[in-house]
């Protein structure tokens, strides 16, 4: 169930395309505070959280091992892209960014990463997830 909450003094943008009552209940799992909002998870959730985000580490560093670093030529560029696509799979494109940095400020610079990751990560990774988003929109 979709429900609307309204915080502060919010500017009618006339964006949002279907009318929805306001929620007067507090949001669930938020709690307001002076500096912002404290997310608190239910104890069990905690443990499937640390699940997925081993998962995930796991699959990541599989992927860009076998898969990336073989194909991208197995040298030091290639290891330098391995570290940047774990930074896309483990957040995004700033986080690929700071991967590949602190390669680079220990060892030496990539000029082939160092394109190749931001644009891969600022453009084509944009353009695919706005298809993939508008497919499965299309498909409910």
């Amino acid at each position: 169930m979709i429900q609307r909450f309204s915080f502060g003094h919010p500017i009618p943008t006339e964006s949002v395309v279907q009318a929805l009552p306001l929620c007067e209940d507090p949001v669930p799992f938020l709690t307001a505070l002076p500096g912002g909002w404290q997310y608190k998870m239910q104890e069990d959730c905690v443990v499937y959280g640390g699940i997925l985000l081993a998962g995930q580490t796991l699959l990541i560093f599989l992927f860009t091992y076998f898969v990336i670093f073989n194909i991208m030529g197995r040298d030091y560029d290639a290891a330098v892209i391995a570290a940047g696509v774990c930074g896309f799979g483990m957040g995004a494109t700033p986080n690929a960014m700071a991967n590949m940095q602190a390669l680079c400020e220990k060892y030496a610079p990539s000029v082939k990463a160092y394109l190749l990751i931001p644009l891969v990560g600022s453009l084509f990774a944009d353009f695919l997830n706005s298809l993939v988003i508008t497919f499965f929109i299309n498909f409910i």
